[in-house]
Order: structure tokens, then C-alpha cells, then sequence
């Protein structure tokens, strides 16, 4: 009974990846209101924020797809083609925020969105038990 109050008690920090969405969006919402005080702030940088934030979340399901992947089939080769298409989709707002000639997505945006990678590593990547203690 007491496992069960204390877990009840500690479920969002049992939670990393909540945990690390969460600490990701107050630290871009204080980045935005600064910038909204500054009246720097316009559609661009938010179209740019948002481009990048969902590449930076497509890439942790990459991560975690991949990582799945070399566990299971230990096949090294489809392991470096899911890195490839990770550093291509990070680098795909970047060239759309550069060669943009219209400024739909601001550069500057683009980068203040890049700024949930620093919280990767509080992110636990974990896998189930079931899959990397099976016997063959």
C-alpha cells in the first residue's frame, strides 16, 4: 500500500519523457515572452520554432526506433542508415530556413527550436526487459 501512495506521489518524475516535454516547454515559452517584450517576435519565428520542434521529436522516435532495431537484429548497417536519416532531418529545417527566399520560416526561430536537443540526454531511452534478455 505504501509503494503504491509513494508511486502516486513521484509519477511525473517516474515520467522522463513528460518530464523532459514539459522542461523543454517553459524554457521555449521564457525564450518566446523575452521576445515578445522585445517586439522582436513575428509568424516567421513561430513557423520556424514549430518546424523545428517537430523535427527534434521525429528524431527521438528515430532514436528510439533505431536503438530498438540494433537490440533486436544487431544488423549494424540499418543502424547507420537511421543516423544518416537522423542528421538529414535535423538538417532539413536548416536548409529550408536558409534557401527560403520568402522568410516563411526564420532562422532564428529554426534555432530557438533546436534548443529541446540540449534536453536529449535527460530523456531515458529505455527498452523492455523482454527484448535484451532473450535467449536464443
Amino acid at each position: 500500500m505504501e509503494l503504491k501512495n509513494n508511486f502516486k506521489k513521484n509519477w511525473f518524475l517516474n515520467n522522463k519523457i513528460l518530464l523532459g516535454l514539459l522542461t523543454y516547454i517553459v524554457c521555449s515559452s521564457m525564450v518566446l515572452f523575452i521576445l515578445w517584450v522585445a517586439n522582436v517576435l513575428s509568424y516567421s519565428w513561430l513557423l520556424g520554432l514549430l518546424l523545428s520542434f517537430t523535427s527534434v521529436l521525429l528524431v527521438l522516435w528515430i532514436a528510439k526506433k533505431s536503438f530498438n532495431v540494433i537490440v533486436r537484429t544487431e544488423n549494424h548497417f540499418l543502424f547507420y542508415f537511421l543516423f544518416l536519416l537522423k542528421v538529414g532531418i535535423y538538417a532539413t529545417p536548416l536548409f529550408i530556413a536558409f534557401l527560403n527566399v520568402n522568410y516563411i520560416f526564420h532562422i532564428n526561430g529554426v534555432m530557438i527550436g533546436f534548443i529541446s536537443l540540449i534536453f536529449i540526454p535527460f530523456i531515458n531511452l529505455q527498452v523492455n526487459n523482454n527484448s535484451t534478455n532473450k535467449e536464443v
